[in-house]
Order: structure tokens, then C-alpha cells, then sequence
């Protein structure tokens, strides 16, 4: 698979904002957006796949016994993407796909360790 070009500089920089300062003056996010969905989108999750086949090791790291509290972030990011983006996931009790990528997984995820 040939993974395109790096994308340009991110649209949101919460520090980016107002004079400079020693300590960096980061804003509360707007829950409404706190995960943007843009044209790199399916650029970005082919990476993400491809880099989690070839280099496991290098780009994840679990604390044994943290699959509880990484479900519990899986099901608050899954509402948020069922309120906000329905248009690009769809899942149910057992399962998960994406729909522009057509990526499919089964949940719960981290029931058992990778």
C-alpha cells in the first residue's frame, strides 16, 4: 500500500490563540467538536492500519489491567460518533464498521488483550 504525502498543519491549535505566554494557555473544548472529521480522514485510518500491522509495538502501549477503562473510552468516543457522525459509522452490540473505508471490528474491543 502506498501511503500519500504528510497533510498540511492542523486546523486546531488550542495554544495558537491570544499573546504568548511561558505556560501554555490551552482552552476548554466545545464537546460539539472535539473530534473533527476532515479530508484527511481516510488518508489518517489507513495509516493508522497499516502502521498498526507493520510496527505493533512501536505505535501502541496498554498497561496490563487497562482494558476496563479503555472500553469505557471506546463507548464515550462511540456515542459521541453515533450523535455527531452516524453518516461515517455504523455498529451495534457486536460489532463496528466504517463506512467510508468499509473497515469492519468486532466489539467489545478490549475484552481480551491485543
Amino acid at each position: 500500500m502506498q501511503i500519500p504525502p504528510t497533510p498540511k498543519i492542523p486546523k486546531y491549535l488550542p495554544f495558537a490563540d491570544g499573546k504568548w505566554q511561558l505556560t501554555m494557555g490551552v482552552k476548554p473544548l466545545d464537546l460539539a467538536t472535539w473530534i473533527e472529521i476532515d479530508e484527511e480522514f481516510e488518508r489518517e485510518l489507513l495509516l493508522k492500519e497499516e502502521l498498526l500491522k507493520t510496527r505493533y509495538d512501536d505505535v501502541f502501549a496498554a498497561l496490563p489491567g487497562s482494558e476496563a477503562s479503555q472500553q469505557e473510552t471506546l463507548e464515550v468516543i462511540l456515542e459521541h460518533l453515533q450523535q455527531y457522525f452516524p453518516q461515517y459509522y455504523q455498529w451495534d452490540q457486536d460489532s463496528i464498521a466504517c463506512l467510508p473505508t468499509g473497515k469492519f471490528g468486532n466489539l467489545p474491543i478490549f475484552a481480551t488483550p491485543p
